[in-house]
């Protein structure tokens, strides 16, 4: 690296390209010639660029949650008969996680889907307020 640039510079800034496991993967969209399919649409996102690779990997984090939801449920000792709200329902719970913003955009009606169909367990939010624009 540069000889006149400070230690804590190149420490900081100059770093050497490392190799990552990502690099062996090819960068390629969704094939929109075969039509409208979202799980492979979904599955795209993995290979298609940086960010939509985490999205990608998100994906298939939510994939792994419904197959171990959808298994057969696993007789267990901690069985609560008195109060249902500790009735074990599935072999996965899942929480939803979103700061406050997102209620005020147009993912609302995505989050109640969601809920009204017992797509997730438990909903984790921060508190926000919204200011009305003049």
């Amino acid at each position: 690296m540069g000889e006149n640039v400070p230690e804590i510079v190149q420490e900081a800034v100059l770093k050497r390209t490392a190799t990552t496991s990502l690099l062996k993967e090819i960068v390629h969209g969704y094939n929109w010639d075969n039509g409208l399919d979202f799980n492979k649409l979904l599955d795209s996102y993995k290979y298609s660029g940086f960010q939509s690779t985490n999205f990608g990997l998100a994906v298939e984090e939510i994939n792994k949650m419904i197959v171990c939801r959808n298994q057969p449920l696993i007789k267990d000792n901690y069985q609560d008969d008195d109060d249902q709200s500790n009735k074990i329902n599935n072999n996965c719970t899942i929480f939803l996680g979103y700061t406050s913003n997102i209620v005020s955009s147009g993912l609302r009606e995505t989050i109640k889907f969601l809920v009204k169909n017992k797509m997730i367990d438990c909903i984790v939010t921060t508190a926000g307020v919204s200011k009305k624009i003049l």
